[in-house]
């Protein structure tokens, strides 16, 4: 379990860094233009990715 809980950690935190460089990494505007909602469903992709990676690596044993 400790080798696919690490695999997943490691897709976990792949889609979080896309997703937050899409948000913000190449200072596009385009997050502060995506309206109040698709802010907030966005960060709330961001926080269940980050509670998840959290969660995995505790299983793989690294944390």
């Amino acid at each position: 379990m400790p080798d696919e809980a690490r695999e997943l950690l490691e897709i976990k935190l792949a889609q979080l860094n896309s997703l937050l460089w899409c948000c913000y990494g190449d200072g596009n505007g385009w997050f502060e233009e995506a309206g109040e909602k698709h802010r907030d469903h966005m960060l709330w992709i961001a926080a269940d990715l980050a509670r998840e990676a959290e969660m995995l690596l505790q299983v793989s044993g690294c944390g």
